[in-house]
């Protein structure tokens, strides 16, 4: 308030945007009463399927690096890399990068796309 006081508050034409747009967001709650999410969605593809005997090669500062999908002794995907047999593909993206990666995403097997 004091700010307000000194260097005067908004003029009418922004205190009247700002009445209308809190009116809206008032009217625009939902049944349970929380504010819904914005318009803008991020869609996620779904997660790749791959076969066995595909090789993924990716290049990262300037080494390149294969991983082979095979079928695992359960009968499951895993993925071998540098010789050996790993669940998931995000272990061996940090194993590269020392950083967390979404290992689908690091090996360019999904995209993120934003739809609003």
């Amino acid at each position: 308030m004091a700010q307000q006081s000194n260097q005067g508050g908004l003029d009418q034409e922004t205190q009247s945007l700002l009445n209308a747009a809190v009116r809206q967001s008032e009217t625009s709650l939902d049944k349970s009463g929380e504010t819904p999410l914005p318009s803008k969605r991020v869609r996620r593809t779904q997660k790749p399927q791959l076969q066995a005997g595909v090789t993924l090669v990716r290049e990262w500062r300037g080494k390149t690096y294969k991983e082979k999908v095979v079928e695992g002794s359960n009968g499951k995907q895993v993925f071998v890399f540098a010789g050996r047999e790993y669940r998931s593909l995000t272990v061996i993206a940090k194993e590269i990068t020392g950083a967390h990666w979404s290992g689908p995403r690091f090996f360019g097997l999904n995209r993120v796309r934003s739809t609003g």
